[in-house]
């Protein structure tokens, strides 16, 4: 099948040479860096990105992207500061012989609310516009993750920015469940007529509506309907996010054994 599976490293565990050689047991191919070292991704200096993309290599895997914080951020907080975080993750993916950088559509300025949202959504459409560009021109792909509580949090919020940025250097990475966090009762549904022709990969994330995170296809994120359509149109690189045991903010974790867990279940699926 089309499907080429990489993982986020510490999803499995915090020592990366441990969550390398799960990976491995499990078949996967590409390792996607969010905590490494201890420190998130684009706090890492040039030796020690270097050195773990050494370990992956090592490991006999690539880097498959940067799990970038960026974009998940307040946007009062100055553009200065966001792009900058962007240059930095430019450098690293160079580093990390990666063309690949996820990234975040901000929190309104003024909380969730849908006034909030309408009001600042031209200035969300223009630092997003500017990150692209500055992708593209380094040849690299920014992929825009839906996220609880930012401006892309639901199908039509999402497909307005990308249709306000129009530039390859913005495509987009599905999480079912997070949009399921966010009230999208049926994901598949919801927002695949909306967004299909932007999906560049997915991650491997299911949940129920209760909020409860499961392996892929026990949840409501309508997993077989997605790898239906993806199958038709090709496959994408699908990665490994589950949070079965820690949901946070800023991080996931599940675990080597439950990752495995998850790993055989969106096979059994495929």
């Amino acid at each position: 099948m089309p499907f080429p599976i990489a993982a986020l490293t510490d999803e499995i565990a915090p020592d990366l040479d441990t969550a390398l050689a799960t990976m491995v047991q499990a078949g996967i191919t590409a390792a996607e860096l969010r905590t490494v070292f201890g420190k998130n991704v684009l706090e890492l200096s040039d030796a020690e990105a270097a050195a773990a993309l050494e370990a992956v290599r090592r490991a006999g895997l690539s880097v498959s992207g940067i799990a970038s914080p960026i974009g998940k951020s307040p946007l009062v907080r100055p553009a200065a500061e966001e792009e900058a975080r962007l240059d930095r993750a430019l450098q690293l993916a160079t580093i990390l012989r990666t063309d690949r950088i996820r990234i975040f559509s901000f929190y309104p300025a003024d909380g969730t609310a849908p006034s909030a949202l309408d009001a600042s959504g031209d200035e969300v459409f223009e630092r997003l516009r500017s990150f692209a560009r500055r992708a593209e021109a380094h040849g690299v792909t920014l992929l825009l993750e839906n996220e609880v509580g930012l401006w892309g949090d639901v199908p039509a919020r999402c497909r307005r920015i990308l249709q306000a940025v129009d530039g390859v250097g913005l495509r987009f990475a599905w999480d079912p469940a997070n949009f399921l966090r966010s009230g999208v009762a049926k994901p598949f549904d919801e927002g695949w007529s909306q967004l299909s022709e932007w999906v560049v990969c997915a991650h491997v994330k299911d949940c129920r509506q209760g909020g409860e995170h499961t392996v892929a296809g026990q949840g409501d994120g309508q997993w077989p309907d997605l790898l239906a359509a993806l199958a038709a149109r090709g496959g994408v690189p699908l990665v490994m996010e589950p949070h079965l045991q820690v949901a946070g903010h800023s991080v996931g974790f599940t675990g080597p054994e439950r990752f495995i867990e998850a790993v055989a279940a969106i096979r059994a699926l495929l």
